[in-house]
């Protein structure tokens, strides 16, 4: 019983982390820290994918190396990256690397419909055409926040939260679908 609750837990602060990144775009530090207490806890019992609480922390670390590159360019927000640090500690080393691609595909593929559905199929092509002509530029000098966040970024927890719980709900599927 100890251990659905424990990752029932999990599963909210995941919801809540989406919430708070769609709501405000933030992902307060608490619920980070309660994610990876959630997490180690759960190593600790032998709940969660990474049996061990060494286990935990390398899935953290792997989380948090795979996104930070892109906190760097300015392509994510710092509670982005955290969170999914946090919540890859619930699912092991082995399951945290795959759990980024698959959050990087489906963001993806979120972002683009996202830009048809505010811009059109045209306007999101040609917007996808001068990003990627002026990336370099734009990334140097974005500054959003607030309201105009809002309207320009999009809430990345959300992928980020959908492939953790795949990867904590399913993971033989996970390691399936990206090779063992």
């Amino acid at each position: 019983m100890v251990s659905a609750s424990l990752l029932v837990f999990y599963l909210g602060l995941l919801a809540a982390g989406v919430m708070g990144d769609i709501t405000r775009r933030r992902v307060p530090n608490w619920l980070v820290l309660a994610l990876l207490a959630t997490a180690v806890v759960g190593s600790f019992v032998g709940v969660s994918a990474a049996v061990t609480p060494l286990r935990a922390l390398t899935g953290a670390s792997i989380g948090l190396g795979m996104w930070l590159p892109f906190w760097i360019a300015g392509l994510l927000g710092a509670g982005d990256v955290k969170f999914f640090a946090a919540g890859a500690a619930w699912i092991g080393p082995s399951l945290s690397w795959r759990a980024t691609l698959i959050a990087a595909l489906l963001g993806g593929v979120m972002s683009l419909g996202v830009m048809v559905w505010r811009l059109g199929v045209k306007g999101a092509a040609e917007s996808v055409v001068v990003q990627t002509v002026n990336a370099k530029q734009l990334i140097a000098t974005a500054d959003v926040a607030g309201q105009e966040a809002a309207s320009r970024t999009f809430p990345y927890a959300l992928p980020m939260a959908v492939s953790l719980a795949a990867a904590s709900l399913f993971p033989e599927h996970v390691l399936a679908l990206l090779g063992s």
